[in-house]
């Protein structure tokens, strides 16, 4: 597992392409923003994104058209 960074601020329009049969991502700071035509690929409909207890103010129920759900990692 290798956490996306709190330093990153914007997702582009396929930053997951080349990840086959994506099941989640994990996030360290604040929900970045996603470019319009933000796409995580025809596998990731089962793909949740996580993020730390600390963060739980700044995020929604969902990321990009995934869930969302709190996890320590």
């Amino acid at each position: 597992m290798h956490p996306i960074p709190s330093s990153v601020l914007t997702m582009g329009l396929r930053p997951f392409d080349w990840c086959g049969a994506l099941e989640s991502i994990y996030f360290k700071g604040t929900p970045p923003r996603v470019i319009s035509g933000f796409y995580l690929g025809p596998d990731a409909n089962t793909c949740v994104a996580y993020y730390l207890p600390s963060m739980k103010q700044k995020w929604s129920a969902s990321f990009g058209g995934i869930p969302t759900a709190v996890r320590s990692f």
